[in-house]
């Protein structure tokens, strides 16, 4: 069903066959969530995910103070949501990107380091931060105050536009010794 004011605080999520955190998936969608202060690493999927199929749209979701390493996806994961702050995370060594962002709108990414250390045997983060729009409009997404450093490829990239991509800020981010 649907995670309706609900909070996941202070939790150790490791080496699990799947996310770590999974928020929303599939037909479900999640309101008022927060997440915060919790370690997820070596999932075999993402460290945080929230992963609907629309219409399913999860709303006013806070990720912030948590640490994603070492998962085989991504640290961050967030397809479909609205309303969403991501702040202060600490995202390191996984597979794929650090934070990816898909067909949502009014999102703040700000504060957060996105970093490659080599410690978990990956080769690296392919993207820090990876904005995309698969077959819903987005708008109003802000990327702000974040540091991404030692990315496979890129530290910010905006890709797959296939819908309406409006209002993005990026501002004030630092980006060292990222590939490409």
């Amino acid at each position: 069903g649907t995670w309706v004011r609900c909070r996941v605080i202070g939790n150790n999520s490791y080496a699990n066959g799947g996310s770590g955190i999974v928020f929303a998936s599939g037909a479900f969608s999640a309101i008022d969530v927060t997440i915060t202060g919790n370690t997820v690493r070596g999932n075999t999927f993402d460290g945080i995910q929230s992963d609907g199929i629309a219409p399913a749209v999860s709303q006013r979701i806070t990720i912030t103070g948590n640490v994603a390493r070492g998962n085989s996806q991504s640290g961050i994961y967030m397809a479909l949501v609205n309303d969403a702050t991501v702040v202060g995370n600490e995202i390191l060594d996984n597979a794929v990107d650090g934070i990816v962002i898909n067909q949502a709108s009014r999102i703040t990414v700000t504060g957060n380091n996105i970093l490659n250390t080599g410690e978990v045997g990956f080769p690296t983060q392919r993207h820090g931060i990876y904005l995309q729009t698969d077959n819903i409009n987005s708008s109003n997404i802000s990327l702000i105050g974040n540091i991404i450093s030692s990315m496979g490829q890129r530290g910010i990239i905006v890709d797959n536009v296939t819908k309406t991509l409006t209002g993005v800020i990026i501002q004030g981010n630092i980006l060292t010794e990222n590939t490409t």
